[in-house]
């Protein structure tokens, strides 16, 4: 058979176009029992019109199969494309094939595209005695293909197998560690749901979500609350009138937390007369402003009746007023007038 050269291998040529009763006697195919992988250079090529050109396998695969002397069925695919454009393949013949010594009954060398068969040439090919080799037990049936998928299968299922068994690990030492909390529950004060439970000492809550609150807490809760708002109403408690000054004032006291608002309203009587930029007046204290430092008052200057503006002034918690209308006219004693105020602090 013609042979050629490529890569430092001598590769043999096998035309695929023989008749399909011929079988191509292929002596590279030939080995002895106990072989191996055995490396087989071929060279697939087809006659036409007598002219000889490559097969170009770009895209294919080569497989051999046949029956042994036994008549075992033996296939493989594990043929490897060296150069596609010549049809150059190394095919490594696995030891399956060589288990039985003879001539094999039928073998074939097939060009495949996917699962389409492109060509197929009979060959022939003889496993010989090696009376070194030891036995190697009864020919069996090798499908390579299959012996592939359960390679591939058992790949699959390996770390499949360790997942599995380090999830049941993991499981089990989930089990463990609540067992264990179970057993710190049961043994400790740690408190259940739908259960009653007794907190001593103290406990800090980010947020509390509660449908009632019973004991001397709700008391405590509404007294701290109490403690923050507060609202006197309207009297005339803690308004005190000097220097002959009457009226009938009335104050609100409102507490916000640190804020205190005391709203002052009513009518107020002057005990002389208040000349324009005349003296101030001392006319009332306020003795919820007693030892409140620097109350801030929201009103200096008040209009009053007659058309007369009041410069409002304080002394501790005591109020005295100027008559500061420019050309105005004078306050006269007993003048009665309205007046409001407020203070902050």
């Amino acid at each position: 058979m013609a042979s050629t050269t490529y890569a430092g291998h001598t590769y043999t040529q096998v035309d695929t176009t023989f008749n399909g009763d011929v079988a191509v006697k292929i002596d590279e195919l030939s080995g002895r029992q106990g072989d191996n992988m055995r490396p087989v250079y071929l060279q697939l090529v087809q006659t036409s019109g007598g002219v000889t050109t490559p097969w170009n396998l770009s895209n294919r695969s080569v497989e051999l199969g046949g029956k042994d002397y036994q008549g075992r069925v033996k296939l493989t695919n594990t043929a490897t494309v060296t150069n596609a454009a010549k049809g150059m393949i190394l095919l490594s013949v696995p030891g399956a094939f060589y288990q039985t010594v003879g001539d094999y009954q039928s073998a074939y060398l097939r060009i495949m595209q996917g699962s389409t068969v492109v060509s197929t040439i009979n060959v022939a090919f003889t496993v010989y005695q090696d009376g070194l080799a030891m036995t190697t037990g009864d020919s069996v049936t090798y499908i390579g293909q299959i012996s592939q998928l359960v390679a591939q299968a058992n790949a699959l299922v390996e770390p499949l197998t360790t997942k599995i068994n380090s999830a049941s690990s993991a499981a089990d030492a989930v089990s463990t560690a609540v067992k264990a909390y179970q057993t710190q529950v049961e043994s400790t004060g740690v408190a259940k749901t739908g259960s009653n439970n007794t907190f001593t000492g103290t406990q800090t809550f980010d947020q509390i979500n509660a449908s009632s609150i019973g004991g001397d807490a709700w008391g405590k809760i509404q007294a701290l609350v109490n403690s923050k708002f507060s609202n006197t109403g309207t009297s005339s408690k803690g308004i005190e009138y000097v220097n002959g000054a009457s009226g009938d004032l009335t104050k609100q006291l409102v507490q916000i937390g640190p804020i205190h608002m005391l709203a002052i309203s009513g009518g107020m009587r002057t005990p002389r007369a208040l000349k324009p930029w005349g003296d101030r007046v001392e006319v009332v204290k306020f003795t919820d402003l007693d030892g409140v430092q620097n109350p801030m008052m929201m009103m200096r200057e008040t209009p009053a009746d007659l058309g007369i503006t009041l410069w409002n002034q304080m002394n501790g918690s005591t109020m005295s007023i100027q008559n500061i209308t420019q050309g105005g006219q004078t306050a006269n004693a007993n003048w009665y007038f309205q007046f409001n105020q407020m203070f902050i602090w």
